[in-house]
C-alpha cells in the first residue's frame, strides 16, 4: 500500500504538537494500515459521517485525531 500525504495533511502536521506517545501511536497505526491490518481498540477508529463519509478517523489521545481516506487501486497487468 502506498501512503499520499494531502497538502493539508503536511499544513498540520507542522504545527500540532503532539507528545512521543502520540507520535508512537502514528507511526504505528500507518504501519497497521499499510499492512491491511485492524488498528488496535484503543485508536477508536471509526468511520464518519456527512462530507467525510468516505473517510474514517483514529485518535492518537487527548484531542488528536488523525482523518484518513483508503483508496484502492486495480494494478493494471502487463
Amino acid at each position: 500500500m502506498k501512503i499520499k500525504r494531502h497538502k493539508q495533511f503536511i499544513k498540520d502536521f507542522k504545527k500540532v504538537q503532539i507528545t512521543d506517545e502520540q507520535f508512537e501511536k502514528f507511526i504505528n497505526y500507518i504501519n497497521c494500515l499499510r499492512n491491511n491490518s485492524p488498528l488496535p481498540e484503543g485508536s477508536k477508529d471509526h468511520a464518519l459521517n456527512g462530507e467525510y463519509s468516505d473517510c474514517k478517523e483514529f485518535h492518537l489521545g487527548g484531542e488528536s485525531l488523525v482523518i484518513y481516506l483508503i483508496i484502492l487501486k486495480k494494478e493494471e497487468s502487463r
